[in-house]
């Protein structure tokens, strides 16, 4: 028997005894944060298009050190995570990056291409200007329902 691929963790630590409660039930806030080591660590990005996608998935990863090289999936991310960062990054360099680009570029140096390739970093982002206060705003077709 197989387990799908997304029931396989990416990584297993060893610990001498599980952490426990006093009714003897294991005590999930006392396990240790398990630390995920960069692979390319040494793989220091290329310009800055790069750098800061790097700082970007840092954020979203809660890493240190990020390799250009390296898989945002195989670090721990997922597609939640994806639907953040691609704001940022669509916010920092001016693009519309779809998310179903991002799978198919989840390392740092294929995604400052794909930035790139679509005229990224002149970072002009158009804000959405809040609505007035008011008592009762109008309502949308699918709430007139």
């Amino acid at each position: 028997m197989k387990l799908p691929d997304f029931m396989v963790p990416s990584q297993v630590m060893r610990l001498q005894e599980l952490p426990r409660t006093s009714s003897g039930k294991i005590d999930r806030s006392a396990l240790p944060i398990p630390q995920r080591e960069a692979i390319h660590s040494e793989e220091l990005p290329y310009n800055q298009v790069e750098a800061a996608i790097a700082e970007i998935w840092k954020e979203a990863l809660s890493m240190e050190r990020i390799g250009r090289g390296e898989n945002f999936f195989e670090l721990g991310g997922n597609s939640l995570k994806v639907i953040t960062m691609l704001g940022k990054i669509n916010q920092t360099f001016g693009v519309e990056m779809a998310i179903r680009q991002f799978f198919g570029s989840p390392t740092i140096q294929e995604t400052a291409a794909a930035v790139q390739a679509a005229g990224g970093g002149s970072g002009d982002y158009e804000e959405i200007p809040l609505s007035e206060p008011r008592e009762t705003y109008p309502l949308t077709s699918s709430q007139q329902r």
